[in-house]
């Protein structure tokens, strides 16, 4: 009772910035009503640094009266301002607020941010709904690879019709990784024959360390030109047993 009046002469008086943006942090963690309209006052009056330091503060108290308050004037701040009300709301996990951003926003950086968030806070079902509404894309793949969704990449690679954003998805289950995701790499691979989607799952077996895979797609292959290419992408991962490949292509004269 007697700190939080304290505090609110600090915000109010001729202190540092830096002063100020500690009082803020120290209500973001009392919570409560009258630390909470402090915190509101500063996102209203305060510097541009201080409201940035304000609006985090309002998401450490997360009470959801609070984070619902910031989700009505969201589209009322600039563009750090929003930012910082998205970084408010993944730390009080409030997803609703992330989700109206997706929903809402005609900026398409502001969606791929709110998108990475959700990622980041493994709302793997929430990111499949988007996809559901707004169709596929790259930010969508690259939030399914942090999330660790492989049912939802493969199921963009198998349905989705734009080129780029389903060689995205394949490369992203590259760095996913897991025997599974090699399995189902090395399927694309054969059921691709030549194509960008083939280059794909190659680079993509590349990055999730899959030699052995690669080697057996060397051995089975009769094309001249492809079989360079695997050599090239296993010599690059510096697999233990390439160099017996290279040895027998050396004695076959390839």
């Amino acid at each position: 009772e007697r700190a939080i009046p304290l505090i609110g002469r600090v915000l109010d008086g001729e202190g540092s910035d830096e002063l100020k943006t500690r009082a803020l942090f120290v209500l973001g963690q009392f919570g409560g009503a009258e630390a909470n309209e402090l915190l509101f006052q500063t996102v209203e009056t305060g510097s541009p640094e201080l409201r940035v330091e304000a609006l985090r503060a309002i998401g450490i108290a997360g009470d959801r009266e609070s984070m619902e308050r910031l989700r009505a004037s969201f589209f009322s701040f600039d563009a750090p301002g929003r930012m910082a009300t998205m970084e408010a709301y993944m730390i009080a996990g409030y997803v609703e607020g992330l989700v109206a951003v997706a929903d809402t926003t005609d900026d398409p950086m502001m969606f791929d941010q709110a998108v990475n968030i959700l990622a980041a806070m493994g709302e793997v079902e929430v990111l499949r709904g988007l996809k559901q509404r707004f169709g596929a894309s790259v930010s969508l793949v690259e939030a399914y690879m942090v999330s660790g969704d492989v049912e939802a990449l493969e199921a963009l690679i198998r349905e989705e019709s734009d080129p780029e954003v389903r060689a995205e998805a394949v490369r992203a289950l590259g760095l996913t990784g897991g025997e599974r995701v090699g399995a189902l790499l090395l399927t694309l691979y054969r059921e691709e024959g030549a194509g960008y989607l083939r280059e794909a799952a190659r680079d993509a077996l590349f990055l999730s360390g899959q030699d052995q895979a690669l080697m057996e797609l060397y051995r089975s292959s009769a094309d001249v030109d492809e079989k360079r290419e695997l050599l090239e992408t296993l010599i690059r991962m510096d697999s233990p047993e390439v160099w017996s490949i290279v040895e027998e292509a050396l004695v076959d004269g390839e």
